[in-house]
């Protein structure tokens, strides 16, 4: 069996496509604008994977005065799906940063949810596509492609689609 490099970079391309970007984004609202010390590192400790930003309340709910306005004795966060969609919002306090741990991770295990499964059956099908073609199976490859053809996909899985069909049409 010899090395092939196109399968190779097929494979390169797979990864870049399940890669994940920016998860979704984290903002605190502060009468100051700014978060404290504390309570950013705790944040960027449990949260590593969640952009944080803070914001003062007046630009921040002049931009979106659709969001709710939770009342708070501190700061506010609202959480954001990479969409740009409300994932989850409630109240934070500097001193006890904890007790709002348990709300944003709900609310980002439910932005995690809502995107996962859409790309996971494509992206592992194609996948198995190039791992059979990586190992010389070219039938069982060339298989799999036409049932993934038939699939609802994606700009970029349709892009990769193509390229295998290219490659697998050239292997012998």
């Amino acid at each position: 069996m010899r090395f092939s490099p196109r399968v190779f970079g097929l494979l390169i391309a797979t990864v870049a496509l399940s890669a994940e970007t920016g998860d979704a984004q984290l903002v605190v609202v502060t009468a100051t604008g700014r978060i404290a010390a504390e309570t950013r590192a705790f944040l960027m400790r449990r949260f590593s994977p969640i952009e944080l930003k803070a914001q003062k309340p007046e630009p921040f709910y002049r931009e979106k005065p659709q969001l709710p306005t939770p009342v708070c004795a501190e700061s506010s966060w609202y959480l954001f799906s990479p969409t740009g969609s409300l994932a989850g919002h409630g109240c934070i306090s500097d001193k006890r940063p904890a007790e709002a741990e348990r709300e944003i991770r709900r609310a980002y295990v439910g932005v995690l949810a809502q995107r996962r499964p859409q790309r996971s059956a494509n992206s592992e099908a194609i996948e198995a596509v190039i791992a059979d073609a990586a190992a010389g199976l070219l039938p069982e490859a060339r298989a799999k492609l036409k049932e993934i053809e038939g699939r609802q996909l994606s700009a970029e899985e349709q892009k990769l689609v193509r390229r295998l069909r290219l490659y697998l049409g050239r292997a012998r």
